[in-house]
Parts: C-alpha cells; sequence; structure tokens
C-alpha cells in the first residue's frame, strides 16, 4: 500500500525568509527517489510504509540543521490508509468539481 505523508520543516532561527533552508531539505527529498510534491506551505510524499517516511523526514531535518540551523520547526501528517491504493494524486481528483471520489 502507499502511504502518503505531508512535512512542513523550516527554521525558527533564521529570519523572515527562510527558503534557502526548505531547499536544502527539498535536496534530500529529490535525491531519496521518492515521489513527491512541493506546495506552498508543505510538501506531500508517498512511499510504501510509514518507516521510509520518518527515516526520511529525519534526514530533510538534519539536512536544516546541517545548513546551520540550531533550531528546527517539522510538522508531519500521515495518511496510512490500508483498504484502498490511493496517491497523492487521486486524493486531489476526489475533491475536484465534478469528481466523484
Amino acid at each position: 500500500m502507499t502511504v502518503i505523508a505531508q512535512i512542513s520543516t523550516f527554521p525558527l532561527d533564521k529570519g523572515n525568509s527562510v527558503s534557502q533552508y526548505v531547499k536544502k531539505a527539498v535536496e534530500v527529498l529529490e535525491e531519496s527517489g521518492y515521489r513527491y510534491m512541493v506546495g506552498p506551505m508543505s510538501t506531500a510524499v508517498e512511499a510504501d510504509t510509514v518507516e521510509e517516511l520518518l527515516a526520511l523526514f529525519g534526514k530533510m531535518h538534519n539536512a536544516i540543521a546541517d545548513a546551520g540551523s540550531q533550531r528546527i520547526i517539522t510538522l508531519i501528517n500521515i495518511d496510512d490508509r490500508r483498504d484502498k491504493e490511493r496517491g497523492m494524486i487521486d486524493k486531489v481528483k476526489a475533491v475536484q468539481p465534478g469528481e466523484d471520489s
């Protein structure tokens, strides 16, 4: 089954513009090979297991620390639906007008 999660990770100690730090986390994600969608305030990721996602999210969090942040916030939501195979795109389509879920 596909597990879908959402992550938002960013430094608290680097001022108002933190995109250069968030990019470090996205680079880890890009190198991982997992399917993902970057949004304006969080990133959705698909994997086969929760454990894979948690390991990946730890690496993303640590990439911001490695870039020099001393205080980081990481927020995670996990959708582990086991009765039906659904991906990120399926979830988006299900809520669009004119679509049946």
